[in-house]
Parts: structure tokens; sequence; C-alpha cells
């Protein structure tokens, strides 16, 4: 008051002279938005005295409130989650920080767990069979579809073929007519099949031979000469060659058939004991049994295979597939995901088969805060190489793995009371003020976006719109005396990490626990209590917190993503494959390739 008027300068007036704070908002897009326009005209208003308006940026560009406070600035989105950032500052020193994220693509899953066919990702999951998981040349296990073929083949009853009575007739004429019968005498055997198969255009080729095939038989004559002698009919070297077509059916079925089949044989005997006593009957008995089984026999024994084939070549095409459901750690909930699939790809060339999977992961509870049009899409496509030394390849496709964060995000993973989750094993050191307890909320607005990695990570996560409530009890020491910090706000972060698998064949997301990009806008701060830290050492030990809370919420969510198998549950223990035999990854690799993450291994 001492000061003279004329040296006052115009914005240092006395206290009660200083307009109240400027209120800042953004009126668009609504915060958590999910838009499909790349192209945002973001809005927003400034209300209070303008003239005392120091800075206005937005996303670091300066803009101009028009006459009632309004402002407005054009940006353009790129695919994932986007922010809005406002900062301005009046001639005070005043400032306010506004931060809120939306998502930006083209295309979006939808969330509807009541019709998952409905929601499912197309070509979420990418397999490509191989020569070795079609035949790998070894038969002591099952784990290829030749062993299986082998064993099918090798199960046939080929004697129920064979007809009581071969040939029977006579020759010459009274009296020195003979008459004759070639009945069986046995059982017809046949020595094991040796299976070969090759995938061929439209399906797969098959070959196979058998060293020997016998069939004990009696022979009798009556009239002129009254005999009965025994022997064999010996078929050597029996090869069969084949193809087995392959593809899908209506609604998503495996379509199968044997269009051509041919058995061939290097040898052909009728071995009788004593057969020259059966005298001018003799070539016509041989003759006869020659010609059954050269007319009918045959025949009959291609179709035997013929219809045996398609069904275990269906079963094990159409037991690619992932699980029903599986169900995420105690730790972050412990709610059950149902996993939907349907095959929508079969397409077999001379380097094996491809096979594409629709899939949709959902949660049957709902805790999102409102209707959202759904989970990212991206146009996204690999072609899997025509060989590989590996027995089978699947490509995950991001669109499903951000689908089962978005499925965890809906059943209410990100939101709830994570107090204890985050004082599990936390690093105070990384902490800029002490704890004696805390409450800490989270209540994503947005679903979390796995996208491809920048700055050597293998991928980014994104969180937006993490809406956070926390209350932090401080014991009396250094830094702050026996306070409570009571904070809440709204977190935008971005995080890296690594994709690795793990000894239970488990995709493991490894976050880095550093962020590329953070952003908070607080709401609410309040400090009760003695000495509050500063708001640089809250803002970091917020900060920390979350960088230790996300992998302990995220990482668990994909690990338990299941990787498709090979489920020969269908054979239902037929061949002597036992019951519920799955086929798996294993010796597994990963790459990550055009929006996938590619697993290459043998199975098992």
């Amino acid at each position: 008051d001492t000061v003279q008027p004329a040296a006052l300068q115009p914005d240092a007036m006395q206290p009660d002279m200083v307009p109240p704070p400027l209120k800042v908002s953004i009126t668009y897009p609504p915060r958590a938005s999910m838009l499909s326009s790349q192209t945002v005209q973001v809005k927003g208003k400034v209300v209070g005295a303008l003239s005392y308006l120091s800075s206005l940026k937005v996303n670091g560009s300066t803009v101009t409130p028009n006459s009632s406070g309004e402002f407005t600035h054009t940006m353009s989105s790129k695919w994932g989650m986007n922010l809005i950032v406002v900062d301005s500052v009046d001639k005070s020193s005043r400032k306010n920080h506004l931060v809120q994220s939306y998502h930006y693509s083209t295309k979006y899953w939808p969330m509807n767990p009541a019709s998952p066919a409905g929601m499912a990702v197309s070509s979420a999951a990418l397999g490509r069979l191989y020569q070795k998981a079609i035949d790998d040349n070894n038969r002591s296990t099952v784990n290829d579809l030749a062993t299986i073929l082998e064993k099918v083949i090798n199960g046939l009853n080929f004697d129920k073929l064979i007809p009581a009575t071969l040939v029977s007739g006579s020759v010459g004429s009274s009296p020195f007519k003979i008459n004759y019968s070639v009945t069986k005498n046995g059982t017809f055997t046949n020595s094991a099949f040796k299976v070969a198969l090759k995938a061929v255009a439209g399906g797969i080729g098959i070959s196979g031979s058998t060293a020997q095939m016998k069939l004990p038989i009696k022979a009798k004559t009556s009239g002129l000469i009254n005999l009965t002698v025994t022997g064999d009919v010996i078929i050597t070297n029996l090869s069969i060659a084949g193809t087995i077509a392959v593809s899908k059916a209506s609604g998503g079925a495996v379509a199968v058939s044997v269009p051509s089949l041919k058995m061939n044989y290097s040898k052909l005997e009728v071995k009788l004991t004593n057969a020259g006593l059966l005298g001018a009957a003799l070539s016509s008995i041989t003759n006869g049994v020659t010609n059954l089984f050269k007319s009918q026999i045959l025949t009959a024994m291609e179709d035997e295979v013929k219809k045996a084939l398609p069904g275990p070549v269906k079963s094990f095409v159409s037991g690619f597939k992932f699980a029903t459901s599986f169900t995420l750690p105690a730790s972050i909930g412990g709610q059950t995901l149902g996993l939907y699939s349907d095959l929508d790809v079969i397409a077999f060339d001379i380097g094996g088969g491809t096979l594409a999977l629709n899939a949709a992961v959902y949660a049957s509870k709902k805790a999102i805060p409102d209707a959202k049009k759904g989970t990212l899409g991206i146009s996204a496509a690999y072609t899997p190489a025509t060989y590989s030394l590996s027995a089978m390849e699947v490509g995950l496709r991001y669109d499903a793995l951000n689908q089962t964060l978005g499925a965890a995000w809906y059943g209410g993973v990100l939101k709830q009371d994570v107090s204890s989750l985050l004082m599990s094993g936390i690093d105070m050191s990384q902490i800029p003020f002490k704890i004696s307890s805390m409450k800490f909320n989270i209540d994503a607005q947005l679903p979390p976006v796995l996208q491809p990695g920048t700055a050597g990570n293998d991928f980014d996560l994104t969180v937006g719109d993490l809406m956070v409530k926390v209350d932090i009890v401080m014991p009396a020491g250094s830094g702050a005396t026996g306070g409570t910090l009571t904070l809440e706000g709204y977190i935008s972060a971005t995080m890296g990490g690594k994709i690795t698998i793990n000894s239970k064949n488990e995709l493991v997301l490894q976050l880095n626990n550093m962020f590329t990009l953070f952003e908070i806008e607080v709401s609410k701060m309040s400090f009760a209590g003695g000495t509050s830290p500063s708001l640089g050492d809250i803002a970091l030990g917020i900060k920390s917190l979350v960088a230790q809370l996300l992998p302990k919420v995220m990482s668990p969510i994909l690990q338990k993503f299941p990787i498709p198998a090979m489920d020969l549950s269908a054979l239902g223990g037929s061949y002597g494959i036992p019951k519920g035999t799955v086929l798996k990854l294993q010796n597994t690799k990963l790459l990550l390739k055009s929006y996938h993450v590619l697993l290459f291994g043998d199975l098992g």
C-alpha cells in the first residue's frame, strides 16, 4: 500500500484484484472416445477473464480462443491411442494441464458376449501345417497325420470282405465231370502297412504298401476226382496310391473325400498242396480265385480304405482350434474368459495346409463404464512360408490379442481396488516418499491396446484415460510427517516390452517398467496432516506406482492366452490313440511380423 499507484505494473495488482483462475475444458471429443475419422476437430472452452490468459496450447500448438472463450485445433490421428493435451497459463503463472485420450481405427470388433460368432475376429489365428505335421517319417509317436492313417489302415478288417466260398463250378462232362469249390480256411492276414503322406494341391497324396497278404484256402473236388487239398492265396507287395481332398464346407465344417485310390500288387499266387492231383480242375480253380481277387476283392479293399480315411483326416484338420475358455489368475480377479472359434480357411498346396480360425474372446460380466464400439482392428495379413522344417506355424493376429485385453477390460480387470496387488512386492526405492498404507483404485475408460513396438521394444502397450483414485498414508519422517495424500485423476501412458514363450508354452508379456509416454491430469489433490511432499515428488511417486502396477495387471492376461493346438478328441480314443490327445507346439520359436505374433515349432 505504500507503493505509488503510478509505479504499479498493469498485471501486478493487489491480491483482491487478481481474477479467479481460468477454467479450461475440452468439449469435443468426449473423454475416452472411439473414433473412426482420422481427422479430429478438437474443441474446447476457456471460462474466465480471457484478457488474463497468457498462453493456450493444444498438443504443443498455440491456439487463440474467440470472444466466447471457444477454441479449436485440428489433429490427424494415428491408429491406436491418441492424446489431447491442453496447457494454459495465466498472467499470474497459474497453470492448467488437461489430458484425455481417444482411440482411432477404421475397424472395431464389437463386444457382444451374447453372440460370440458376431464379434469374432477374422483369421484371428492362421495356422500352417508343414510336411512334418503331415508326415514326419517317424511312427514312434502320434504327432503327425501319417501315423494316424497308418494306424487306421492297419486296423481295417479286410477279412470280412472275403466270401466264405471263393469260387465253385465244374469241368468236363459225365462220366468225366469234376465238381470243385474253393472256400476260406482261415483268416485273411497281412504284414503291417507302411503309409506315407505328401501335401498336394487341394489335399493330401497318400501312398503305402504291405509286403504280403495271405488267405488260407481249401479246395475240394467231387465226381471223377474226390479230393480235398489246402493252401494259400498269397499277394506280394500290395501298394496303395491315391489322393485325399480336403476343403471347407459350409458353416466352417471340414469336407474330406477320397476321389481316387488304387491298389496294385506285384504278384498274386494260388499255392495248393498236392495241386497236381486236382487234374483238369486245377486251372479253373487257380484262374477263378485269381480273377475274384482282381475283379472284386481288391475293389472292395479299395472301397474299405476310401471309407476309412475321411473321418480321421477330418478330425485331424478340424482339431486345429482354441480352447473354449481360459481363466485369469486370481491376483487380477480370477474370472473366466470365453473363447469361440471356427475354421474359416482350409487350403492345401504342395508345401502343406493353411488353416485360418475366426475367434472371439469375451467376458460374460460387464463392467465397462458405457457403450463402446469395441476393440481396435487393423488391416493386417501375412503369408506363411510355403515350406518349413518346422511342423507347424501359428500366427496370432494383434486384433485377437487386443480383443483378449478388451475382454479383460470389459469384465472389470481394470476396474477394481488394486491396493493389495500393488503393495505385493512393491519397490519403495523408486518412490520419493514413504508409504504406511495405501488405497489404490483404477477404472480404465478405454481398453488397453497392444501395438507394434518402438524404441527397440517388441510391442508398445497403451492405456488410455486410466482413472485413478489414491489415498496414501505416509508415516512421520523425512519428506512427509504423518499425512494422507488424496489424489484423483486420469493417466494415459505407453509402456514397451518383450513377448516370449515360457516353459508351459504360454505367451509371456514382459513390460519393462519404463514409460515411453506418461501423462496425468489431476482433477483432485489434497494433503491432510503434516508436511506434504513437493508436487514434483508426488508426480514422480504416482508415476512409479503405475509403472509397477501395469505389469502386475496386464502381463497375466496375455500370458494365459491359449495357443491353438491340434485337438484329437474327435477320434474318440480310436486307433490306439488315447482319449483327449492334443498335439501342441513344442520347441517353439517366436517372431513378430505384420501385426502378428508368429510361433513355429514341432508337434508333441
